[in-house]
């Protein structure tokens, strides 16, 4: 579970926020509602999204994937990315509970969400539980993305030999458009003979259809080779057939359920549903006896009119549930949704061809095709191109202003939005940063301590996972040098907010702090708060050194150097703010960063001659202060390294963090690798791994210790005879 970091729009104002808008779910009209929204925010609320993955599915793409026409990430709109783009709160985990009364939402693996407005867009899904066998045996064809899994390695499996027979149970209009689109990517896989049944329970095929459409289709089923029973009831699934009431049992490699629209227990169980399971709505969208909440798409039932369950409606409800969700924010009237009586329905059949209906007419062909095509690309589209952030330089304003905006025209966060070590050695003269360690030694009653602090802007807009980052960087200092953290301050500043709000957040803010620290027997002595214009945590940790301490002046020519984290998180934030990071990357990104460097320094103090954490200076810059401080010189092996996913993907395009620039000039790089790979080397971290020296001689015992605690680390370089300079291969 993570979330992602956001470059603040109103929020960064002085607009007070006063109220939390929480969107649960990332179907389509969702998606929709977030792009009106980045377009237009109403200042004031804070924004939260809450989906089980950081992608959603286009599921009228679906069958044309199952067919091989689509590519598996071009179905995926990326809500994560989405998020950040508009400013608004990414969560990616599974609602367990919610309870409308104290306007609370439980969420696996962390607090509770409050909210004061809720709208939901979760969906359905297709799992037939009281069919033996169903739930382990068979792959509903909702949610898309189990099912989109289960299925490539069907294929791959035919591809290799396996039988290539199939069952669909349910044998409506997607239960037999799932059916023609298997049967034809299985026709150009499968070696041998293919075999597709369609299993419906009712007494005939398609029926939500007309029946010059129905003719058409069924026409095509059966050119195929495609069979049908219906009046039918599947009584039980194994791994290698179906067995019908009748005791027939069929053979079948894969069972694919599509037999119905089944809403998520977990509505019910919060008194939200209906005795169908599904969410009962007015003709604003707005549940029935709620005047704070709203439901649209499949999980809804729309009170005044019956609808049937099409992708149509969630495209059309897009537009009035954000007039409603501004209207119930801001108190004023709201619009009622008025749904369309006819819509086109366009219905693949396997290859590049479709059957298209509307007022009873019917039309098929590889027109249709194409043009369904086109209205799916065209309404993917819309995810692609968000455009960057406007951030507009002045005409006139005094010198230099120009050239930094044009430079950085927004400053990083975390250690990536910190002043450049070149700009701190001139101003702390003697005591340069590169002849510091990592934190400040104490003495206290004869009892030797180790101090520092450090605070990051947000770079996440949750609270309870920015706390969770702030505070394993912070300890990241003590745990370099070897010690132990033993208490912490912690310092807030908030944005103007509502004290409701300031409640919520601070409360989110400590939950987090404590979830870090006290597994690490990590106590909080204190703190102190602040108002500001964004988001900062910081902590001030104090340690215990009685066992000694490691510092970076003590590694040797042959030392192995050892690091415990992959690098990038500079450039993949700096990405995110312009939109070009992907949400599943920088989840990564983000989740790395929560995990303090506990466990790997407990097992490098018993063999480092030096140590450090990699933060706002880079790799490059962090070892040149071991080199500095020892006297020596290093060479790194750059396929050696470890990259975060995406990071040299955002640097081949160029994109930099705005401390990028002042790393880079730290020192210069010898050797042969130059490029995009070696430029990642500079780029600032935040709660980044450990950069250990290690003798050769103990390499063996320390990788022992390391593999039987589960430790992740890389050997990336070694230390070398001369001045301290780097080399890079």
């Amino acid at each position: 579970m993570g979330d992602l970091m956001v470059q603040r729009g109103q929020n960064s104002q002085s607009i007070p926020l006063t109220r939390d808008l929480v969107l649960v779910g990332g179907g389509h009209t969702h998606a929709l509602l977030l792009l009106r929204w980045g377009a237009d925010p109403l200042p004031g609320t804070r924004v939260t999204v809450i989906n089980p993955t950081c992608t959603a599915p286009y599921t009228g793409m679906l069958p044309g994937y199952v067919a091989g026409h689509y590519q598996r990430h071009e179905l995926d709109i990326d809500i994560a990315r989405l998020a950040v783009r508009t400013g608004v709160r990414f969560i990616q985990g599974s609602v367990q509970q919610i309870n409308p009364d104290s306007r609370r939402i439980w969420i696996s693996g962390r607090p509770p969400i409050d909210f004061d407005v809720l709208s939901l867009n979760i969906g359905i899904h297709s799992d037939m539980p009281d069919i033996p066998g169903a739930s382990d045996c068979a792959h509903p064809a909702k949610p898309l993305d189990d099912f989109a899994s289960q299925w490539d390695r069907f294929i791959d499996d035919v591809g290799r030999g396996r039988d290539a027979s199939v069952a669909v149970v349910g044998g409506g209009v997607g239960g037999v458009e799932l059916a023609m689109a298997m049967h034809h990517r299985l026709q150009s896989t499968a070696p041998g003979p293919v075999t597709v049944r369609i299993f419906e329970q009712g007494s005939h095929l398609l029926s939500e259809i007309g029946p010059g459409s129905r003719k058409v289709l069924l026409r095509r089923i059966k050119k195929v080779g495609i069979t049908w029973q219906c009046g039918i009831s599947v009584a039980s699934i194994d791994h290698h057939s179906v067995t019908t009431a009748d005791s027939e049992s069929c053979d079948s490699e894969f069972v694919a359920l599509a037999a119905g629209s089944r809403p998520h227990a977990w509505v019910q169980e919060s008194g939200l549903a209906g005795s169908d399971g599904f969410v009962p709505t007015d003709t604003y969208l707005r549940v029935i006896g709620r005047e704070n909440i709203f439901a649209v798409g499949d999980c809804a039932r729309f009170v005044p009119r019956p609808l049937p369950r099409a992708g149509v409606y969630a495209v059309r409800q897009a537009p009035v549930l954000y007039r409603n969700l501004r209207a119930a924010l801001e108190g004023s009237s709201l619009r009622r949704f008025r749904p369309q009586t006819h819509f086109l329905k366009l219905v693949s059949t396997g290859s590049r061809n479709a059957v298209g209906c509307k007022y009873g007419l019917t039309i098929a062909g590889g027109a249709v095709w194409r043009l369904k095509d086109r209205i799916d690309r065209h309404f993917m589209r819309q995810f692609a191109r968000m455009p960057a952030m406007a951030h507009a330089i002045p005409d006139a304003a005094a010198m230099g202003v120009q050239d930094i905006m044009r430079d950085a025209p927004t400053v990083c966060r975390g250690c990536g939005g910190k002043v450049g070590r070149m700009t701190l050695d001139s101003s702390l003269g003697v005591a340069t940063p590169s002849r510091l360690d990592d934190a400040a030694s104490i003495t206290i009653n004869g009892r030797n301590l180790l101090i520092t602090t450090d605070h990051i802007s947000a770079i996440t807009e949750d609270p309870w996972h920015f706390a969770r980052i702030a505070a394993a960087h912070a300890t990241g200092d003590i745990w370099a040098m070897g010690a132990t953290p033993h208490s912490a301050l912690v310092t807030v500043v908030l944005p103007r907010m509502s004290e409701s709000l300031q409640e919520r957040t601070l409360s989110d803010i400590m939950n987090g702090v404590r979830s870090c620290l006290e597994p690490e027997q990590v106590t909080i002595i204190g703190g102190h708060t602040a108002q500001g214009s964004e988001m900062v945590i910081g902590l001030t940790v104090l340690g215990d050194a009685s066992s000694g301490t490691l510092t970076k002046s003590g590694a040797r020519p042959g030392d192995i150097l050892i690091l415990t984290k992959s690098i990038g998180t500079g450039v993949l934030l700096a990405g995110a703010m312009t939109g070009e990071t992907r949400g599943a990357d920088l989840m990564t990104a983000l989740e790395m960063m929560q995990t303090t460097s506990a466990r790997a320094a407990q097992v490098l103090a018993r063999h480092a001659r030096a140590m450090t954490d990699v933060t706002g200076f880079g790799l490059a810059g962090h070892l040149h202060e071991i080199l500095q401080a020892s006297g020596v010189a290093a060479h790194l092996n750059l396929d050696d390294i470890p990259l975060l996913p995406g990071a040299l993907r955002l640097a081949v395009k160029g994109i930099r963090s705005s401390l990028w620039p002042a790393n880079a000039r730290i020192l210069t790089i010898d050797g042969s690798a130059s490029g995009p790979r070696s430029e990642l080397l500079f780029d600032p971290q935040t709660s980044g791994g450990l950069l250990a020296a290690l003798p050769a001689d103990s390499i063996e015992t320390f990788l022992a210790d390391a593999q039987q605690q589960s430790i992740q680390c890389w050997q990336i370089g070694a230390i070398e005879t001369g001045p301290p300079r780097l080399t890079v291969h």
